[in-house]
């Protein structure tokens, strides 16, 4: 059974997962979430500032942060801070504002035993991990959601499996961006850094991943 969760924690988990979520089977992959997770376009944006906006201003305050005591609490820092912050802020240096807060509270999830969620669960909860310009955090990731595709295969979760494995080779391009550059050049502009010629060259002739 779920426990109570904090009233703006179960609106994100509500509407990023979908409002069944919590009588979900271990192995769904939320299929019809995914126009949402992976096709976006001003609608969706729209929307999700218009419900979550206050919730990204309110996660970088830190009203928050205790949230990362409680698993699915912790779930639902992330994906605001992660997802919906790149919705609400797309184009613009915030969208990146709470990298840095989320990725510990992965981290610290991670550590103590983010097994307890279910699996796709667990995918949301490792996302900042790629979205990381650090490569150990790069490593990490790609470790990660090898364990994770490795144990819905064991489970007999095939359709999980399939995900995950596609999350293993996103993540692998991800760490090997960062092996290259360093960072992820096409945040530059964004974030007012200066690129290397070999950098804009790279974005200009489209052969740059555009994280």
């Amino acid at each position: 059974m779920t426990p109570q969760l904090a009233p703006r924690a179960q609106a994100v988990l509500d509407y990023w997962l979908g409002d069944n979520w919590e009588s979900a089977a271990p192995g769904d992959t939320l299929p019809h979430r995914s126009s949402v997770w992976f096709k976006g376009g001003p609608e969706v944006d729209a929307d999700i500032i218009s419900r979550f906006k206050g919730d990204c201003e309110a996660l970088l305050r830190g009203d928050y942060d205790s949230w990362q005591h409680q698993p699915l609490e912790a779930l639902a820092g992330i994906v605001l801070g992660d997802q919906l912050a790149r919705n609400t802020y797309r184009g613009t240096a915030a969208m990146y504002a709470a990298d840095p807060k989320v990725l510990s509270w992965s981290k610290a999830l991670v550590a103590s035993g983010a097994e307890q969620l279910t699996p796709i669960q667990r995918v949301w909860c490792l996302m900042p991990f790629m979205h990381s310009e650090e490569l150990a955090d790069q490593e990490e990731c790609v470790a990660q959601f090898a364990k994770l595709s490795a144990e819905c295969e064991a489970a007999g979760l095939h359709d999980m499996a399939k995900m995950t494995q596609q999350n293993v080779q996103y993540a692998k391009m991800h760490r090997d961006a960062v092996r290259q550059w360093g960072r992820f050049p096409h945040r530059n502009a964004i974030l007012g850094r200066e690129s290397t010629a070999e950098e804009a060259a790279a974005i200009a002739d489209g052969t740059m991943p555009k994280w």
